[in-house]
C-alpha cells in the first residue's frame, strides 16, 4: 500500500522567516487534506538552490514512512527552473531513493485555481 507524502518545492529565499512561512503553508495544506480525508505521511518543504534541498525533504518523507513523494513546484511560470532544474533534481532524488516513487505535479502557477485566489486577494484589498 502506498503512503503518499508531498514536498512543496520553492525557489528559496534568504529573507528571515521565509522558511518558517513556507512550512506554515505545507502544514496548512496537510491540514486541509486531512479535512478532506486524505492523510499524507509527511508534508515537507524544499528549495531549488539552498537548504533544505529536495534530497533533504525526500529523505525526511522516507523517514516518516512515505513510499511515494509528490513534488509540487511552487513556481509561477515555465522557465529554466521548471523545465530543467526540477526534472534534474527529481532524477537525482530517484537515483538516491530507489525505494520511493517520486512524481512531480504541474507548476503551481499553471493551476486554474490561482486566478480565483488572486481574485480573492483583489476583493479583500480595500482602497
Amino acid at each position: 500500500m502506498s503512503r503518499d507524502a508531498f514536498v512543496l518545492l520553492f525557489h528559496g529565499s534568504r529573507a528571515e522567516g521565509a522558511l518558517a512561512f513556507e512550512r506554515t503553508i505545507a502544514s496548512a495544506v496537510a491540514t486541509l487534506a486531512t479535512e478532506h480525508y486524505v492523510d499524507y505521511a509527511a508534508a515537507e518543504v524544499a528549495h531549488l538552490g539552498s537548504p533544505p534541498s529536495l534530497d533533504d525533504a525526500v529523505a525526511a518523507c522516507a523517514r516518516q514512512g512515505a513510499t511515494r513523494v509528490i513534488v509540487v513546484p511552487m513556481l509561477f511560470v515555465p522557465g529554466v527552473h521548471a523545465e530543467v532544474d526540477v526534472p534534474r533534481l527529481r532524477a537525482e532524488a530517484c537515483a538516491k531513493f530507489p525505494e520511493l516513487t517520486i512524481e512531480v505535479s504541474e507548476l503551481f502557477g499553471k493551476h486554474p485555481a490561482l486566478a480565483e485566489a488572486i481574485l480573492v486577494l483583489l476583493r479583500a484589498t480595500k482602497s
